[in-house]
């Protein structure tokens, strides 16, 4: 196992940030939220990153507003941005979308009669949230809810001057013309190369940890853990989690879903044992986990008492 774990920290070139940021948000939030900043420094170390390394990296999360510092006497502790935290969690830890009431919402930007510059970043803003692209000025979404369509608009100050309309596709139409429809609008062949290689890079892991027999080593559990999470994080955040009715068959992203759940599960014991043991919060260990942890994924059994 410590030749996989060493193995998957070769591969992965996460920076010192992301790690960081994935404590906070996979780990330290359900154990409610707080932690000192030498318990930082000494998980950090695990992926090789130095203490220096470790505490820029964490002045940095604060000051682009991830985390709020806090010092009690000579000690700093650090929590993670409730705002943050929400856009952290929903396209990590949510189940893959199976239901849909066949409601489209087309979104028509041209006649807002925008400079190029600001079209540039709606469509970015748009793409963000999980819009398609169908042309130029004409985005898509699966969905009669409008509300983080209507978020966005608010920001760019255009909620009064972009064009919403609702559509549904007619009974006769083939239903293989709205997956191609999909498949472009949303640019899926990338995202589905992503997570291959997703699935390419774990189903190693997960092949050892079926064969390991006796307990997993804490610290290994910990590392692989950190790196799972980080590594489908960053192609859950590009997923516009489209209905599974729109989307290829198969699709590499419910069996990247399948794989993560699978490995998180093996892992978790131990990893919350190292948790458990290692690191500190303000009134001395971590409190136990919250019932977030176990919700994750659709659901994840608990560990049964020692």
């Amino acid at each position: 196992m410590r030749r996989v774990v060493a193995n998957l920290k070769q591969s992965h070139r996460f920076s010192p940030k992301a790690i960081i940021s994935t404590f906070f948000g996979d780990m330290i939030w359900p154990h409610g939220g707080s932690i000192w900043l030498g318990s930082l420094v000494e998980a950090a170390a695990l992926f090789d990153i130095g203490e220096s390394h470790a505490r820029t990296s964490i002045l940095r999360l604060s000051y682009e507003g991830w985390l709020n510092g806090a010092r009690v006497g000579k000690l700093s502790y650090y929590t993670m941005n409730a705002d943050r935290m929400r856009d952290y969690v929903t396209p990590i830890y949510g189940t893959p979308n199976d239901s849909w009431d066949g409601e489209w919402t087309m979104v028509f930007t041209g006649v807002a009669s925008l400079a190029k510059q600001r079209y540039v970043r709606l469509r970015q803003s748009l793409i963000w949230e999980g819009v398609g692209q169908l042309a130029p000025h004409v985005f898509i979404v699966p969905s009669s809810d409008t509300s983080r369509l209507q978020k966005v608009l608010e920001e760019f100050k255009l909620a009064d001057r972009v064009q919403l309309l609702s559509a549904r596709a007619l009974p006769t139409r083939d239903p293989e013309l709205a997956r191609q429809m999909v498949r472009d609008a949303w640019a899926l062949s990338d995202l589905e190369k992503r997570y291959e290689g997703f699935l390419k890079r774990f189903r190693a892991v997960y092949q050892a940890l079926d064969r390991q027999s006796g307990t997993l080593d804490p610290h290994d559990c910990f590392v692989i853990r950190t790196l799972l999470v980080l590594d489908y994080r960053v192609i859950a955040v590009r997923d516009p989690h489209l209905p599974a009715t729109l989307l290829p068959t198969p699709w590499a992203g419910q069996s990247a879903f399948n794989l993560c759940k699978s490995i998180y599960q093996q892992v978790l014991e131990g990893s919350e044992s190292y948790l458990a043991s290692s690191l500190k919060a303000l009134d001395g260990p971590l409190p136990p986990a919250q019932p977030l942890l176990w919700n994750r994924f659709g659901g994840i059994a608990i560990p049964a008492p020692a």
